[in-house]
């Protein structure tokens, strides 16, 4: 059976077998006229919904069949005593699905309240959010005697709408939206780069974004801290993250034909106390996927984008014959506190089950841990990122760590598979330094009525009175 992708289609997926039973229920008691009215009344849905329902289940024509003779039976016999054999029959069959119905419409209630905040936001957005006009294509054409290759370029730990402060770290970092909007413009600027610039030996057919998990910072260590990020609001945070995220992929596609974005969600934006592994969904992560598909959908119907959010917390993905298991790596235990130890295991293990399905991976790529490290173990490269930022409160008293923010990017041959592997550094020192002197504005992030409700926030931010005029 395949797996369902949508809430509506694992809601239609339970209720199926849920109106077999309440059709054969009413068609003992009632016979098959007016059967459709009753299960649209009963299950709020169309009679169309309930009769393609009915036609997928197995066995549903035999056993409408079987109910509506039961049933001319019954009428046939009604003039006979109410002991009848098939008097009685009827009757138990139709107090077995009564007690069957109720407990159904319990499970179906139960998997309508499991809709998450996630999904609803997702379909209001959905409905609000218009694509953005594609720009100008002016792409470098292929030159004699370059190689085809495709880039692979994390995007992972971006924490956007962390603050972090000077005096919580030492004096070694200072981070809030804005800088991860300038640098996540250096991510696209150095990215685009080394594609059109730095590998005059290489052209690039496609680039693949991987993202692994983090894009927002969430609520995770500390109960309350959401309240003092850039936004206050997680939402609101995930929606701003994700409209910049698609922005910097726009800048990317003015250098390379194809961008491909697999997204898995990490630990910190889930929206459960504990992590739902039924559901990788029901986390902001989804959303910034989701914002990003939405405002690239342009690009999408051009063939120039695509969009992956599996719901599964680890993707494998095929590049140039390659295959790649991308894991946000927060489920990963290590030995005495060092984690690769960890890494090694579970790669050995992923290998296994692997084969069992004739598949092995060639790379493996993680998050999570903030740090640049790669390693060649059970038969494959393993290729952990870094983060959008140094340290922060937690990390810094938690474990003292810091390290340079970084991204990784790997080069795809096909004869060769990777053949180079990137560093890509983020920090700006100097636009960052004049940011924070009140004379630079990040460039990357377009403004929306999503992002940004109001401009006095803004002036309020800064001491003046947010007193609300009219535009004119």
């Amino acid at each position: 059976m395949t797996e369902p992708r949508t809430e509506a289609e694992r809601r239609n997926q339970l209720l199926g077998p849920i109106l077999v039973r309440a059709a054969e229920a009413y068609i003992l008691e009632n016979g098959a006229e007016g059967m459709y009215e009753h299960l649209t009344r009963v299950f709020a849905v169309s009679r169309a919904t309930a009769q393609s329902l009915l036609v997928r289940q197995a066995g549903w024509v035999k056993t409408r069949e079987t109910a509506a003779a039961a049933y001319a039976k019954v009428r046939e016999a009604t003039r006979l005593e109410p002991t009848n054999p098939e008097l009685r029959a009827r009757d138990r069959r139709i107090k077995e699905l009564a007690a069957d119905l109720s407990i159904a419409k319990q499970q179906l209630d139960k998997a309508d309240a499991k809709k998450t905040i996630v999904e609803q936001l997702v379909g209001v957005v959905k409905e609000e959010i218009q694509p953005w006009e594609p720009r100008p294509m002016t792409l470098p054409k292929p030159k004699a005697g370059q190689f085809l290759v495709d880039g692979a370029l994390a995007l992972t730990d971006e924490h956007g709408d962390e603050v972090i402060t000077g005096p919580s770290t030492w004096g070694l970092e200072r981070y809030n939206f804005d800088i991860f909007r300038i640098r996540l413009q250096r991510w696209a600027k150095v990215a685009a780069a080394y594609m059109a610039q730095h590998l005059p030996r290489y052209h690039f057919e496609r680039l693949w974004v991987f993202k692994l998990g983090d894009s927002v910072h969430g609520n995770l260590h500390t109960p309350g801290q959401k309240y003092r990020n850039h936004f206050g609001n997680d939402l609101r945070a995930a929606i701003a993250v994700g409209e910049a995220e698609a922005d910097a992929i726009v800048r990317v596609l003015d250098f390379v034909p194809e961008v491909n974005i697999v997204a898995v969600s990490g630990n910190h934006p889930r929206q459960t106390l504990k992590k739902d592994y039924n559901d990788p969904h029901d986390n902001l992560d989804f959303l910034v996927a989701t914002i990003i598909e939405l405002r690239l959908r342009k690009y999408i119907e051009a063939g120039r984008v695509n969009v992956f959010a599996p719901r599964a917390y680890s993707a494998y993905v095929d590049v140039r014959g390659r295959v790649n298991a991308l894991n946000h790596g927060d489920d990963v235990q290590g030995t005495w506190g060092i984690p690769w130890y960890g890494f090694s295991r579970h790669e050995g293990r992923v290998q296994a089950l692997l084969g069992r399905v004739d598949q092995r991976a060639d790379f493996f790529w993680y998050g999570h841990y903030h740090t640049d490290v790669g390693a060649a173990e059970n038969g494959a490269r393993s290729i952990h990122s870094g983060a959008f930022t140094l340290t922060d409160q937690y990390i810094i008293n938690k474990v003292k760590a810091a390290n340079e923010p970084s991204q990784i990017m790997q080069v795809f041959d096909d004869p060769l598979g990777r053949i180079l592997e990137i560093p890509i550094y983020l920090r700006d020192p100097e636009k960052e330094a004049a940011y924070w002197n009140g004379k630079y504005q990040p460039e990357i992030g377009r403004d929306s009525a999503l992002t940004r409700l109001a401009w006095t926030d803004d002036l309020a931010e800064k001491g003046g009175f947010p007193l609300i005029k009219a535009a004119s």
